[in-house]
């Protein structure tokens, strides 16, 4: 269970580093046109295309931090259960 928990955190931890990358070349990109002053539409189009890319992978991001939860509460619940188990065979053993 814990192999199949990590896995989502890899997916979380990779999702963000990927934003905060498209955020970079976002403001770069910003940065490039307002200093040449050329805002055209195909770079209006770039920079759209772009912000859908980023809203894109935030919505994966928040879906990846779901199903982390997700998975956290199963392991925790299986847990329980075993531990439940194991404390009611032993209160059994000492009856």
């Amino acid at each position: 269970m814990h192999e199949l928990v990590r896995h989502p955190t890899h997916s979380t931890e990779t999702l963000s580093s990927a934003q905060e990358t498209l955020r970079l070349m976002i403001s770069t990109y910003e940065t490039i046109v307002s200093a040449s002053e050329l805002e055209t539409l195909s770079s209006a189009n770039i920079k759209a295309k772009l912000e859908q890319q980023a809203s894109l992978l935030n919505c994966l991001q928040l879906r990846s931090q779901s199903l982390e939860s997700l998975l956290q509460n199963e392991l925790n619940l299986v847990c329980y259960i075993l531990h439940s188990k194991s404390t009611r065979e032993q209160w059994l053993t000492a009856k």
